[in-house]
């Protein structure tokens, strides 16, 4: 009978029990941060709501999808007016 291969880790990969870098732990909780912002995105009817608001001003004349995109941003809390 034949021995069976036994694979050696390559460099700079660790075992599963392998406490994770710093560096990984930072991009975990980035990920999770991601999450929690993704599910506080507004809704559509909430989009279509403020850019209606927006066009009634007349800020954006004959320009709804920039109307749109500003109740985005609006609404997102990133608004750069």
């Amino acid at each position: 009978m034949s021995k069976k291969a036994v694979k050696k880790p390559e460099a700079g990969k660790t075992s599963p029990r392998a406490k994770p870098s710093k560096a990984a732990e930072a991009a975990s909780s980035e990920i999770k941060n991601e999450i929690v912002v993704a599910k506080a995105a507004p809704s559509l009817e909430q989009i279509r709501d403020r850019a209606y608001q927006i066009f009634r001003t007349g800020v954006n004349p004959r320009d709804p999808v920039a109307d749109w995109f500003q109740a985005e941003r609006e609404l997102r809390g990133d608004a750069h007016i």
